[in-house]
């Protein structure tokens, strides 16, 4: 069936056992857990500041739990340590610090706060609960007091040979908050562009970001990623911005909790795992080559950003090593990897993205069948902790899933397995039937993108009756061009006309049952028919991306700007209904 014929690049689940293999040699002495899974220690001492890697390292005066034990009570901070993180729980003030663990030694990645309301003081820590504490796992409850009497319960857990560390609020915990510097925060779209903030995006203390189930912070020094993924839907995140001696920068962020929810950080590490460089006008002359070299292959993700979170995103070619094809939207793309060479064509960059200038980001976004067992990419984080890979994502997102997901790629690789194994005879109704659901399945899409269009074109009339008024001039300046966007993507010829086209694709590859050897043909249905998947899935991911940063804008414009928030609860409604309305 095409829901098992996804094609498979390597989930977590199926490197885990490669990787661990590897870890322990490259680990060095320091890990003693790598061997004996994961451990729980008690410091000895209740810290007020995060620990410095030297105490970790050096472990003097800890006390390690033994197997089973889970009747301590806990002197100082508790520890959870497996090969690849270490996880403090301050017992004097409620913070849990997540270190990477890496062939350099303990590096801090962010220290994450519990909060009882929205930049509420963080609670202390009234009592600590051992719920599990074997080699596989270490489950904690923290139980915590706010300084308004208000208690707090939240539960955390690491797991064997995991670079992900797993919270749990419980009771009174209304927010989370993560403690990093970070020059940028991206809400990546495995289809569509992505979207990259910067401390400069928006003048606002606190930047509303769209994400949905998750979002990824690269580290300072490029040596590191902090993916983070919540198991429902992400209604509030905030980047917190902080003004340094260098100028602005993010301090951190907030996402908002719901008691039984599971929220995870995950710790994707390695050298030159991301990279970035200003591009000046005169770089989008003639093309250029990055000072970067990727580390290893994957799917690398190029983005160009500009103001106010304006990006334009691609895959880049030839990065997913030598066993790849093309990918099929890459007419156009102005990224590429030869050998060992990162090149980026400007003129095609300055066309595609419309920018006089920006940013460029490069991280890798998906693994490929050459990316080594010890690499690690943010699929492979969402599918070992939501379940599902990409296409799945969005199709649940859209209330598009079913059973068999008959997207283009997925019937067609199936189709051409059966015509590879001379088997297209035999399966020639399985084949007619699967043709007809990739035709109504792409009808649905079809509409779903429809409605983001016609949403654009509501937020627009009301965006020209805000314009006429004085009070609601501004705000209706503000939210207009992201309302263009939906109804520009809707309105693509290629995006109207693709319905009846895989219509008639569907016919034709429907009939190939009955050719002797139909292998040609097939593949060149095949590519057409991934090539229009492609854009189609391109111009829903970018609807939906448009649509709700329409929302976080007008939730921003709502708290900065009184006067038109009746106004802009307007703007929000419709937003609220396309995105809730799945039928």
């Amino acid at each position: 069936m095409p829901g098992s014929a996804t094609r498979c690049r390597g989930c977590f689940a199926c490197v885990l056992a490669g990787w661990m293999v590897w870890v322990g040699a490259a680990r060095g002495a320091e890990d003693e857990a790598a061997a004996a899974g994961v451990s729980l220690s008690d410091t000895g001492v209740a810290s007020a500041q995060p620990l410095a890697p030297a105490a970790l390292r050096a472990k003097a005066g800890w006390l390690r739990l033994p197997e089973d034990e889970t009747s301590h009570r806990f002197r100082g901070d508790a520890v959870l340590l497996n090969d690849r993180l270490a996880v403090v729980l301050r017992t004097r003030t409620a913070a849990f610090d997540v270190f990477a663990i890496t062939p350099a030694g303990y590096e801090r990645r962010t220290t994450l706060v519990p909060l009882a309301t929205r930049g509420s003081t963080p609670p202390t820590v009234s009592g600590v609960k051992i719920l599990e504490n074997n080699p596989g796992a270490v489950v904690l409850e923290a139980a915590l007091a706010a300084g308004d009497g208000a208690r707090l319960t939240v539960q955390c857990q690491l797991s064997v040979g995991q670079g992900i560390f797993e919270l749990r609020p419980a009771a009174g915990v209304a927010r989370l908050r993560l403690q990093n510097a970070a020059r940028y925060v991206v809400i990546p779209d495995f289809f569509g562009d992505d979207m990259v903030f910067t401390p400069d995006a928006l003048p606002r203390e606190r930047i509303r970001l769209p994400a949905e189930n998750f979002f990824l912070t690269p580290l300072a020094g490029g040596a590191g990623l902090l993916m983070c993924v919540s198991s429902t839907r992400l209604q509030d995140v905030e980047a917190i911005r902080s003004d340094t001696t260098e100028g602005h920068a993010f301090a951190g962020l907030e996402v908002d909790c719901v008691p039984g929810q599971r929220f995870w950080l995950a710790s994707l590490d390695g050298p030159e795992l991301w990279h970035d460089r200003p591009l000046a006008a005169a770089d989008l002359q003639a093309a250029f080559e990055l000072d970067w070299k990727p580390p290893f292959p994957a799917k690398w993700r190029a983005n160009v950003v500009g103001q106010a979170a304006e990006t334009r995103s691609w895959y880049f070619l030839g990065g997913e090593g030598p066993d790849e094809g093309a990918p099929v939207a890459a007419q156009g793309c102005p990224c590429r990897i030869d050998g060992r060479r990162a090149v980026i064509d400007g003129p095609l960059v300055a066309e595609a993205a419309g920018l006089p200038s920006g940013t460029l980001l490069v991280y890798p976004m998906d693994r490929s069948r050459a990316t080594p067992l010890t690499a690690f990419c943010p699929t492979d984080v969402l599918r070992n902790t939501l379940g599902v890979g990409p296409c799945q994502y969005i199709l649940q997102t859209e209330g598009l899933q079913t059973d068999a997901n008959p997207t283009p790629d997925n019937v067609m690789t199936w189709v051409e397995k059966q015509i590879a194994r001379k088997r297209h005879p035999k399966s020639a109704g399985e084949i007619r039937d699967l043709t007809q659901q990739m035709s109504e399945h792409v009808g649905h899409v079809a509409e779903r993108i429809q409605r983001y269009g016609a949403l654009g074109r509501s937020v627009q009339a009301l965006c020209a009756e805000g314009e006429a008024g004085g009070p609601l001039r501004s705000a209706a300046a503000t939210l207009e061009p992201i309302s263009a966007q939906l109804r520009r993507s809707a309105a693509a010829a290629e995006v109207a006309a693709v319905p009846q086209r895989v219509s008639q694709l569907a016919v034709q590859v429907a009939a190939l049952v009955e050719q002797t050897d139909p292998r040609a043909e097939c593949q060149r249905l095949g590519a057409e028919l991934r090539a229009i998947g492609a854009a189609q899935d391109r111009a829903l991911a970018n609807g939906r991306r448009a649509a709700r940063w329409l929302s976080a804008r007008a939730a921003m414009l709502a708290a900065d700007d009184p006067p038109a928030a009746a106004w802009v609860r307007k703007v929000q409604a419709l937003v609220d209904a396309t995105l809730q309305d799945k039928q």
